[in-house]
């Protein structure tokens, strides 16, 4: 197997290039949301297993004063419209005006709801039946994301006002973490940081964060299971820090350090470079002008704190930076575009015509039992993707399904790769097998 080898691009800011980008004065998030899209794109075409969790996205949890019936007014309809997020993946829905009338009228969603009293606030949780939401969704040929959701694992470095610079873990009571973490559960992300426990200790430094070392990264996240990974750090983004933060190990170490990792590859450029895919090769790295610097600044804006980030998953590698004048909005901004990645690639979008659909025949092996036939055909029922399944014929253990798409076969496979009980039967070499011909695994 070709040996892969990462290129890590440092961006050495100048003075001058410091200054083109104080012409920007509004904070956007374009450039984080293009970069993640097209991640997507080049990862779109492999189909693993995903590691993943089950989240409730018909439950929401708003903070209140008290339990007056006008404050439960208020806060249903906050409950509705997180649930309407989360179901879809996306903020834009509560733009829609028949999401807008169900606000309205938000007690004919709810199921139940109660209240929680942590000590230091007041929590009102509210459950709602996710049929219905569901079903408004896709009669407006709206997204819908499914309970079964990809898991990250985040690997956050800070450095504070007087420099120093601490690794975020489980355990901390870091005002980002709580930030970051409130947001993964608003917007319906499994999300965690670091134990940074012995093991963790021993596989990865905060050098190697800082550095967002990608081969690293992936190897100390091995034991969290998860095919999402996440490096960042936030720091002050004045301009000598900026340049201090990519350039403060020398060439030499640099080097070193890119030597005893094989797949690992840092080239540096002198006062112009730009993150760029992981698994191209130095040699043919594309320059970087002053106008293209212009409009990177641009599109990541500008602010006192600058958050570095790279997104991995799978072989690929996705780097960037944005900006903005408080470090835990910055976090949450970024954690909203990461949602807003991961809904593009999983939730689920009816066809534009209204009726349409796709329809295809699968077959189901291993259902020797009655109670296998009917977890698989609920299983399918189940997804977001899947309008309907039935049983069209049976073989001995083997059964075929009838199954109604709500969007595309590309959905449907994306779909299964959130889930181990459903996978593709496979030849002797490994390699899935032609058609839709699955192993119910239970």
């Amino acid at each position: 197997m070709a040996a892969l080898f990462y290129r890590l691009y440092f961006i050495v800011i100048t003075e001058r290039q410091r200054n083109l980008m104080s012409y920007v004065k509004q904070p956007a998030l374009h450039l984080l949301t293009f970069s993640l899209f097209f991640l997507f794109l080049e990862s779109a075409l492999c189909q693993p297993a995903f590691a993943s969790s089950v989240i409730e996205a018909n439950v929401a949890r708003v903070k209140v004063e008290n339990q007056s019936q006008a404050t439960q007014n208020k806060a249903v309809k906050s409950a509705l419209g997180a649930v309407f997020v989360k179901t879809s993946g996306s903020n834009e829905v509560l733009n829609n005006s028949a999401v807008k009338s169900a606000l309205r009228s938000a007690t004919q969603y709810l199921r139940s709801y109660r209240f929680e009293d942590n000590g230091s606030s007041l929590i009102y949780i509210a459950e709602f039946d996710r049929q219905a939401v569901v079903s408004l969704l896709r009669e407006q040929q709206l997204p819908v994301w499914g309970n079964r959701r990809p898991d990250t694992i985040f690997w956050l470095a800070i450095e504070d006002e007087h420099g120093n610079r601490q690794i975020i873990d489980e355990a901390n009571s870091n005002g980002v973490r709580r930030a970051v973490q409130d947001t993964a559960k608003r917007r319906g992300i499994p999300l965690n940081f670091p134990l940074m426990d012995l093991d963790d200790n021993n596989a990865i430094s905060i050098y190697d964060i800082w550095g967002r070392f990608a081969s690293t990264l992936t190897q100390a996240s091995k034991r969290y299971g998860v095919d999402y990974v996440i490096g960042a750090r936030v720091y002050t983004a004045t301009a000598d820090k900026v340049a201090d933060s990519l350039s403060e190990e020398s060439r030499e170490a640099r080097t070193a350090r890119a030597l005893e990792n094989a797949d690992q590859f840092l080239q540096d450029f002198t006062q112009k470079s730009v993150p760029a895919a992981a698994d191209s090769s130095a040699e043919n790295a594309p320059e970087i002008n002053q106008q293209e610097l212009h409009s990177i600044a641009t599109q990541s804006g500008e602010g006192e704190f600058a958050l570095d980030w790279v997104v991995i998953t799978g072989e690929r590698v996705q780097f960037g930076t944005i900006y903005g004048d408080d470090p835990q909005v910055l976090s949450t901004q970024f954690i909203d575009v990461y949602a807003d990645f991961l809904a593009t690639q999983f939730a689920i979008t009816p066809g534009t015509e209204k009726g349409a659909t796709t329809r295809l025949t699968i077959s189901v092996a291993n259902l020797n039992s009655l109670a296998k036939y009917v977890h698989a055909q609920r299983y399918l029922n189940n997804l977001s993707v899947v309008g309907n399944a039935i049983l069209s014929e049976q073989k001995n253990s083997v059964a075929s399904f009838e199954v109604s798409l709500l969007g595309s076969v590309d959905d449907f496979r994306n779909s299964l790769s959130l889930d181990s009980r459903l996978q593709p039967v496979r030849d002797a070499f490994g390699q899935p097998v032609e058609g839709l011909n699955f192993y119910w695994n239970e």
